[in-house]
Order: C-alpha cells, then sequence, then structure tokens
C-alpha cells in the first residue's frame, strides 16, 4: 500500500495602433472620379501586441475613422506574424476628423477601447495621432504579475540602409526588490547596448520592413515583450502615424485594518496601498465607503478611519464590508473590500469548573471494577459535555445526572511495568473549553509484553485468481508508535522495519495508540497489526517506461456512436485502461459509424502500466461499451454496455511498440436488470456532506471482479456504466448489458458526487473539490431492495473544540478532531485525510501536490493529529470519510476491506495552526 497518504485573468500588456499616413502618389493611380493626389491621403496601419499577454487576449483590433468630408471607414486588421496590419486609402484631406479604436477577444468581447478627436488630415504632411485605448473590464483585485513594459520610445519608424534608431523603455515590476533584465532582439541588424532599456540600432543594408522585440524578464523567469516593425528603405520617405496605449488600470494590492472587530461607535483604521502599472510614481486617488451605516475620517486618503454607528442587519460577522475606490485620474480604476465585524461587545468566556469528583476505590487487580464520579458547572450557564477516557482497561457506559457524570472501568489481566492505570473525565461547555480530572491507581497484577510485533503483507491475486504473500519492504521506512496523554501530548515511542515487512517497536504500553508506517497512520491497540493490502496483479511487474507503446489494429467494431468508449484490461497483471482516448498517439480517430480501429497508443499511461507477458500467461481483453438507451419507466436515459470484445495474449517489452491485432466478437447481450434509483434519498445527504456542497452527478457501474469477498478493487473492468443528472428523481431503470469476462464476478457500484468550494484566507478564487457518498456490493446482493445509502457521513466535526465547516485559525499543531456518527448505517471505521492548501500568483487557492499530507483511520469518532502532520504557518482542510466494511477485523487487518462495502465523506472548512 502507499504509505505517503493513500473567465480569462488578463495579463498587463500594451497594444500600440498606428496608421502612417503617406502621399497619395505613393499608391496606386486614382481614377478619373476619384480626388486627385494633392487633396487625399493614405493610412498603412500596423498593431503589435505586446507578447507578455497570452495570444488569446487580442485577437482583432478594428480601426474606424470619420469626420466632415469624410465617410464612416471601418479596417479589420489581419494577422501578419507577430503583428496586424491594414491600409487605408484615399482619405480626403481636411479637419475634423475622428479616429477609434476598439480591441477585441476571439469571443468578440471588448476588451480596450479609446479614440482621438479633431485630428487635421493636411495633403502631403505627416501626422501623428495617439490614441490612449482604455481598459474596458475592470482588472481582478490583488492580481499578481510579471514585470510590465510601462513605455517605448523610437526616434524613428522608417530609416536608410545602414542607418539608425534610438530606443528608449521603461519597465516595472510589481514585486518590490525583483531586478529585471532587458534584452533587445531583432530580425536583423544590431544593437549598441542589447541589455539595456535604452539602445540604438543599427539598420541592415537590404530593404524591407524588419521586427524589433524588447524582452523585459524578472529573477524567476517571468518574462514579457513587445515587438514593432521597422521599415528600412532606399530613400528619405514620410508618413503620418497613429499609435494607440493600453491604460492598465490600478490595482489595489493591500487592504489592512485594526481592529476589524468592533461595537457600534468604536472606530477602525483602515489602509490601502494602490499600484499603477503604467506608473509606478502616478498619484492615486482613494475614496473609501461602507455598507453599514457610520462616519469616516479622512475618506480621501490611503489611511483612514471609520466608526460604525449602529448595528447592521446581519448578525454574523463580516456583516459590514468597507471598500477603497483608487482612481488614476484616466479613467481607471480599482477596487479593495474588507470585510468587519460589527456586533455586540465580546464577552470572555471561563471553563467548566470541577466540584467533585470521586472513586470507590484506588488499588487495583486483574478483573477489579472502580466506581468513579464526577460533577462541574459552567460559569456562563452553559450546557456541559463529559467524556471518559481510559488507556488501559474498560469503561462502563456512562450515567448522566443533572450536573455530572458517573462510569465503572474494569482493571484488565495485565498493565506494562512502566505504566500507571488512570481514568479521565473530560467536561467541556458549549464554546469548546474543557476542565480535565485525572484519577490514578495503583496497579497490583502483573505486567504485560510491551514489544509490538507487527507487519505489512500484501496479497497479490492473479490469473485465477491465485494469490501470493509478500512482504513490503520497510528499509528505511518510518516506523513508531505515539500513545496520547492526557495533556493533549504523545509520547514517542520509535521502531525499526525490516526488508521482510516485519516491524518492531519496543516498550509501547497496552491500550490505544496511533501506529506510523510512512505516511500512513492507524489508531488501534493491536499488539501485532498487520497493515498489509489486497492488490490486483503479479508481486513482481516491471513498469513500462514512456518509450513503450501498443499498436492497435481491431476489426469487427459495433458501428461507433459518438459517446462509445473502449476498455483494456489484464488480470494477471491489473493492467487497465478505462478510456483509450486520452492515450492516443497517431492514427485514424474513431468516427461515427466506424468498424475499424487503427491507433497507437501510449502504453505508459495506463493505469498500472506493467509489461504483460504471454508466457506468464497474462491475457489482454480490450471491449467496446457501445451507447444505449432506456425508455423502460420514464424519459430516454442513456448508457453504455459491453458488446464487443476481443482476448489474447500479448507481449510488451520495455521501450519498443507491441502490436495488437485481431478482430471483436459480440458479447452476448443477455444480461438484464431492473433497479430502483432513489437519487434523491443521496442528494438529501448534501448538507451533511458540507454546507455549502451542491450536487453534481449520479453514478451507476457494473463491474468484473475476480471473487465475490474482496473489496477495495480500484482498477476493475466496467460491463455497464450509468451517469444521471443532479436533481433526478425516484425512478426505475432498465439496463441490458454482455459480460466479456464470465470467469470473473460481477459487483454494482453506485455513488453520488457533490461539489465543495474552499477558499483559503487572502484567496479570491476558491479550490472546488468532489465527494462522494455511495456503496458497493457484490451481484445479486446489490440489487436487493431499493438503490438508497447504505451509509451516510460523519456529521458536526469539531476541530480544537470548534465547528470545523467553517475556515479556522490558531488550532494548534495537535488540534484533535471529532465528528458525530452518521445518521444512516453503522461505520466500521472512519479514513481521515489532511491536504495543504496555499494561494497561488493568480490569488486562487490550490492544493499542494503529492496528495494528502497524512492518512490517519481510527475506529472511534475523534482522534487528535500527531507531531509532524501540521506545520505551522501553512493552512490545511481535511476529509473525514465514514467507511464500512465486511472486514470484522479493523483491529489486525486495518487495510483489508470485503464486500458489501460503504463510504461517505464529509469536509471540513480551510485551517491553519
Amino acid at each position: 500500500m502507499p504509505f505517503k497518504a493513500p473567465p480569462p485573468a488578463w495579463g498587463r500588456f500594451l497594444v500600440v495602433v498606428s496608421a502612417l499616413l503617406t502621399l497619395a502618389g505613393c499608391q496606386k493611380a486614382a481614377a478619373p472620379s476619384e480626388p486627385q493626389p494633392e487633396d487625399v491621403g493614405a493610412a498603412r496601419l500596423v498593431v503589435a501586441v505586446h507578447q507578455g499577454a497570452s495570444a488569446s487576449d487580442v485577437q482583432r483590433v478594428d480601426l474606424t475613422v470619420d469626420g466632415p468630408g469624410q465617410p464612416e471607414l471601418t479596417v479589420q486588421l489581419a494577422p501578419d506574424g507577430s503583428v496586424w496590419t491594414g491600409l487605408l486609402s484615399q482619405l480626403p484631406a481636411g479637419t475634423g476628423r475622428r479616429f477609434r479604436a476598439f480591441a477585441y477577444d476571439t469571443n468578440a468581447r471588448l476588451l480596450f477601447r479609446g479614440e482621438a478627436a479633431d485630428v487635421t488630415i493636411t495633403a502631403n504632411q505627416t501626422v501623428q495621432v495617439n490614441i490612449l485605448l482604455q481598459q474596458v473590464d475592470l482588472p481582478p483585485d490583488f492580481e499578481n504579475a510579471g514585470p510590465v513594459i510601462t513605455s517605448l520610445v523610437v526616434s524613428r519608424s522608417s530609416v536608410e540602409r545602414g542607418g539608425f534608431v534610438d530606443m528608449r523603455a521603461t519597465a516595472a515590476d510589481p514585486n518590490t526588490g525583483d531586478v529585471l533584465t532587458y534584452a533587445w532582439t531583432a530580425t536583423a541588424g544590431t544593437f549598441s547596448t542589447p541589455s539595456a532599456l535604452s539602445s540604438r540600432w543599427t539598420a541592415p543594408m537590404e530593404e524591407g520592413s524588419q521586427t524589433v522585440t524588447l524582452t523585459v524578464a524578472d529573477p524567476l523567469g517571468a518574462s514579457t515583450a513587445v515587438s514593432f516593425p521597422i521599415l528600412v528603405e532606399g530613400a528619405d520617405t514620410g508618413g503620418a502615424e497613429v499609435s494607440g496605449q493600453f491604460n492598465s488600470w490600478p490595482q489595489v494590492v493591500s487592504l489592512t485594518g485594526f481592529p476589524t472587530q468592533v461595537v457600534p461607535h468604536q472606530s477602525i483604521g483602515v489602509s490601502a496601498q494602490g499600484v499603477d502599472s503604467d506608473d509606478a510614481a502616478a498619484n492615486l486617488h482613494y475614496a473609501w465607503t461602507a455598507s453599514c451605516t457610520g462616519t469616516w475620517t479622512d475618506e480621501g486618503t490611503a489611511n483612514a478611519r471609520f466608526t460604525p454607528t449602529a448595528l447592521p442587519a446581519q448578525s454574523t460577522c463580516a456583516n459590514c464590508q468597507l471598500t477603497v475606490r483608487v482612481t488614476d485620474g484616466r479613467g481607471g480604476q480599482g477596487l479593495g473590500h474588507l470585510g468587519i465585524c460589527v456586533g455586540a461587545p465580546v464577552s470572555p468566556n471561563a471553563p467548566p469548573r470541577i466540584t467533585d469528583a470521586s472513586q470507590s476505590a484506588t488499588t487495583v487487580g486483574p478483573g477489579s471494577t472502580v466506581h468513579f464520579t464526577v460533577r462541574a458547572m459552567d460559569p456562563e450557564g452553559t450546557a456541559l459535555g463529559f467524556a471518559w477516557e481510559a488507556p488501559v482497561g474498560t469503561l462502563g457506559t456512562p450515567v448522566s445526572t443533572a450536573d455530572g457524570s458517573d462510569v465503572t472501568w474494569t482493571a484488565p489481566a495485565c498493565i506494562d511495568a512502566q505504566a500507571t492505570p488512570v481514568v479521565r473525565a473530560r467536561v467541556t461547555d458549549a464554546e469548546g473549553l474543557e476542565a480535565l480530572r485525572t484519577f490514578s491507581l495503583t496497579w497490583t497484577g502483573p505486567a504485560c509484553a510491551t514489544a509490538l510485533q507487527g507487519a505489512v503483507n500484501n496479497r497479490y491475486f492473479t490469473t485465477g485468481n491465485a494469490s501470493v504473500t509478500r512482504g513490503q519492504n520497510l528499509s528505511g521506512v518510518l516506523v513508531e508508535a505515539m500513545v496520547e496523554q492526557g495533556d493533549g501530548t504523545f509520547l514517542l515511542y520509535p521502531g525499526t522495519g525490516a526488508a521482510d515487512g516485519t516491524f518492531t517497536i519496543p516498550g509501547v504500553p497496552q491500550g490505544p495508540y496511533t501506529l506510523r508506517v510512512g505516511g500512513a497512520y492507524v489508531v488501534t491497540s493491536s499488539r501485532a497489526p498487520d497493515l498489509g493490502v489486497d492488490i490486483q496483479g503479479r508481486p513482481d511487474p516491471v513498469a513500462a517506461n514512456t518509450s513503450t507503446f501498443l499498436s492497435v489494429d481491431l476489426q469487427g467494431l459495433a458501428p461507433w456512436q459518438g459517446t462509445d468508449f473502449m476498455e483494456i484490461y489484464s488480470p494477471g497483471t491489473a493492467l487497465y485502461a478505462g478510456d483509450t482516448s486520452s492515450l492516443v498517439q497517431s492514427g485514424t480517430p474513431l468516427s461515427a459509424g466506424a468498424q475499424r480501429w487503427t491507433q497507437t497508443l501510449k502504453y505508459s499511461g495506463m493505469d498500472n502500466a506493467v509489461l504483460v507477458d504471454a508466457s506468464a500467461g497474462d491475457q489482454v481483453t480490450f471491449h467496446q461499451l457501445t451507447a444505449k438507451v432506456d425508455s423502460s419507466y420514464g424519459a430516454p436515459i442513456t448508457y453504455n454496455a459491453a458488446t464487443r470484445a476481443f482476448k489474447a495474449p500479448l507481449v510488451v517489452t520495455q521501450g519498443n511498440t507491441a502490436s495488437f491485432t485481431g478482430t471483436m466478437t459480440a458479447v452476448p447481450q443477455d444480461i438484464s436488470l431492473t433497479l430502483n434509483l432513489h437519487s434523491p434519498d443521496f442528494e438529501a445527504l448534501r448538507t451533511e456532506v458540507h454546507p455549502s456542497a451542491t450536487v453534481s452527478r449520479h453514478n451507476l457501474y457494473f463491474i468484473a471482479v475476480p471473487d465475490r469477498t474482496r473489496g477495495g478493487y480500484a482498477l476493475a473492468p466496467d460491463l455497464l456504466t450509468c451517469v444521471l443528472p443532479a436533481g433526478s428523481p425516484h425512478r426505475v431503470y432498465s439496463f441490458v448489458y454482455g459480460d466479456p469476462y464470465p470467469e470473473l464476478k460481477q459487483a454494482g457500484m453506485v455513488f453520488t458526487a457533490f461539489n465543495v468550494a474552499l477558499m483559503a484566507p487572502g484567496a479570491t478564487q476558491a479550490l472546488t473539490l468532489r465527494l462522494t457518498v455511495g456503496y458497493n456490493d457484490v451481484m445479486p446482493a446489490f440489487l436487493v431492495g431499493a438503490i438508497v445509502p447504505r451509509l451516510s457521513p460523519p456529521r458536526l466535526a469539531t476541530l480544537a473544540g470548534q465547528a470545523a465547516s467553517g475556515n479556522l485559525t490558531g488550532v494548534g499543531l495537535t488540534p484533535r478532531l471529532a465528528w458525530t456518527e452518521p445518521s444512516v448505517g453503522t461505520a466500521t471505521h472512519y479514513r481521515l485525510r489532511v491536504y495543504e492548501v496555499f494561494v497561488n500568483a493568480q490569488g486562487r487557492t490550490s492544493q499542494s501536490a503529492g496528495g494528502p499530507v497524512a492518512q490517519l483511520d481510527t475506529a472511534g469518532t475523534s482522534l487528535r493529529l500527531p507531531p509532524g502532520v501540521l506545520a505551522a504557518g501553512k493552512s490545511y482542510y481535511a476529509i473525514i470519510e465514514a467507511r464500512s466494511s465486511g472486514n470484522a477485523d479493523f483491529q489486525g487487518h486495518p487495510f483489508r476491506s470485503s464486500y458489501p462495502e460503504a463510504h461517505a465523506m464529509s469536509v471540513t472548512g480551510v485551517f491553519t495552526p
């Protein structure tokens, strides 16, 4: 088993719109009815897009000219390499001309626009027209960016052969302290200082248009570039140039306040910082507003004070939004928002106070019983909760009283020599504060052996369901036991692992402890736990490298439909591909009606991509799942069923392309089943997954498995698949399919998927998780009764005594996570997976690569996270999964599973230590 826990964001860019108005005599000769050359001009248009932006941002620039004596004329510039070009010819000379420019993306959405009015076109003269294009949409708040080229000045747009052009640019980086590097390049010619912001370019001796590029990069590799053409000509020329620039709107990069929790008439100081990427020295203007009633001081500055004068209607926190608007005086603006809490004064909360405690005996031996009582009160008068703990021995069922709790404890047969038996009473109030009373006992009985002797023995199942057991090599793997103490700390007992899969941990006292092997944690009391798993496939396969491919030529397919798909499976190795379309490297795509498949697949991209070997008895089956329709009991729904298959031995060798050729044959469609799926019953569990969860879809699968007992299959071929949308009703469904694996057994799977969005502190975009509730069982047991949830999620989770569904801070490095048992079904155990999250450069909540930082399994409804799982300064979330299995020995074999299986997930909010 794996012991290491099993709309576009616009970048800042510059667009230059230029129109070169040349003498009409340089154009095609005018017809007699056209204006004479001395009364007209022409415009040669060039648009260069700053290459720091995605090429998909600005995809079209339209330039429109109109005015007195000038009919409206629009040119849509065409792409020409890295620029857009166009030609406006025969423009009448005159005054009052208006030039308007519009920049669009691929969806024809207007991104930038601007105009220059009252322009005079003078015959035989060159006119310079500058257009400032304003950004249409607000930029995202707090957006990070790489370096930005803020200005570019070129002394000439055309030059004679061998002449020179002086170029000067300015650039900035929003990240303070970044040292930028610069590089000038051109399709021809040379630069005097190619790595400085100012440089002189010497033109080549050949005529024609040359492209000059300036690239600016920061120390981390982020870069931006701008390209523009310069015309190298043989004689002096003149013209008019219309240039356009983009005004990137200012952005709020910092917004703070103190205190952010106030009562009416208590003031809060706020401070904002805005940045103008066009001009770092720009004089920005600030304006503050509030969503709740109150007064401002210095609201026209970056640093202001706000005093709420009444309670907002909303009683929950962040009930008043403070907004700062930052403007640059050129039409651009940026917004920042800070939510504060305006409410009643915060009242101090004191922990409960234990008023009385007693025990019927202090000296005990094997089998002795002791009666304990505890009485307590809460200074604030809230209801109290009582919990009893005993590291050794057995606690009876607690009996509640009006102000306390009683329990009876039975001594074990033996206790570790160094241990002192204790019983603890933990009293908590409504806010999660607690009081602890520890009762000590004197032991007169025998001592127990203390060394743990465990193993990780994996069982491998191959062709014919034959099995072989192999110990997993634990050499160098971290092995330890941790015993929780009454004060929330742990005693650590280091152990050693061996190459044969066994491990030893000396000195561990009797009772529950947390066993760690690699990244997996199990809370158990077993003295000989086996953490092995059941694995389909041989124990000694060789993983295929990325140079290994599979050439497929199969005929006899059922006429292909758009939603059909192919699967590949080899029982001897558990090689599996659930959808081959993502593996295609070359060949003819399967189109509608096709009955032959000829493509080369990336073998190493399959699941469990190991080398199959016919000499070891390996056979590979390709089977087609064809789209079908069921309308027997309601509106038509589509599903896919196995209809064609081809099975043959196959040999795949490392780094080569293996061939698989044959003719698929029809799989008899002789299996029919009817089931009653209660989809709304699954959807009703939405809020138990998380209060903000939404239903995504319902999934039904029928799969082929080696036997009817073992569960936990990650890789199994599908015989039938059906995906139903959220909101599906209670309904009976009828399916017909075939079985290309008659030597295997069949099992059914059903689950409903829910989406939950989590937002890390400081993020502007959420991370969306997909959590599921469902069950698996062998046929025909799967179909007994209606398809309804057999297990619901854990409920009312708390972390460090606080409700865990929202974001929490300051929970500590070893907080206790607790929950209530499912409302539906009985869990045999629970699995907790902890994931690290962070805020990326785009403000998105992202999950750290590598899977969970820890996986913890327990049969109880609470556990304390052991040391080393959480780290200071980082953020996390946890999935709590209720699980049930036919495996009755969780303590001894926690990772073995058998049918029937059920699972149901819930998730916490984001928390930080």
